[in-house]
């Protein structure tokens, strides 16, 4: 399940990344301010972009509860039949993932509110001074600029939203799954120590056999 999740936020942060750019490019070059929208792109993916795709998800998990197969739970990859990984499950939510990662963004909609580059438009004003205050001390060197934006920070931020988005899509157990997760646990331990008794037992009944066999024999050669 980690790795299938893992898979699943490695093609998000590529889609994610591709915005990024786009969106930093398309926006910064009115100011020829791209790494600072950059910038406040990527923290604001790390922090808010994250609550927005949980809210998203929750919402769309709601709106197809009940629909039968378009249905499902994030993280749960099963199929409906038994416990085996299922193909399809996995894509199709990797799809949903997709979509909600370019809704996140606001690549659809520039009018939308709800999303990271909503925001950011809405506090320009502020997040922009914060950019340009971040990014002063490279102001003269534009490579070291782009080298600090595009490949130190994200390995800071990207870390921490890759364990943020983590918990966000994993599967979540329900009491009753729980509850029968600790009875079957329980159950195959119980079973478990009651082979490692009996193995005891057994070497004993072993050599009582080996030792009234050597007392049979020893027996007979007396009497003989």
């Amino acid at each position: 399940m980690w790795f299938l999740d893992t898979y699943k936020q490695i093609i998000g942060s590529l889609i994610q990344h591709c915005l990024n750019l786009y969106l930093s490019i398309e926006i910064g070059n009115k100011e020829n301010l791209q790494c600072e929208w950059y910038l406040l792109i990527l923290l604001g993916d790390a922090f808010l972009g994250v609550f927005i795709t949980y809210l998203y998800l929750y919402l769309l998990e709601e709106v197809l509860s009940g629909t039968g197969r378009w249905e499902f739970k994030s993280g749960n990859y099963t199929s409906s039949e038994g416990a085996e990984i299922s193909c399809g499950n996995y894509l199709y939510q990797l799809a949903w993932f997709i979509v909600i990662t370019i809704l996140v963004h606001n690549f659809l909609n520039s009018k939308a509110k709800l999303t990271v580059l909503g925001f950011l438009l809405l506090t320009y004003k502020f997040v922009i001074q914060f950019a340009k205050f971040v990014l002063s001390p490279f102001n003269g060197n534009q490579k070291s600029k782009t080298f600090i934006v595009i490949t130190i920070i994200p390995i800071f931020s990207n870390a921490f939203q890759f364990w943020l988005t983590d918990n966000v899509i994993m599967r979540k157990y329900n009491d009753e799954e729980i509850k029968a997760y600790k009875e079957a646990h329980s159950e195959h331990h119980s079973m478990h120590h009651e082979d490692d008794l009996a193995v005891p037992i057994n070497e004993k009944n072993n050599k009582e056999v080996i030792l009234d066999f050597a007392d049979q024999e020893q027996s007979t050669k007396v009497n003989f």
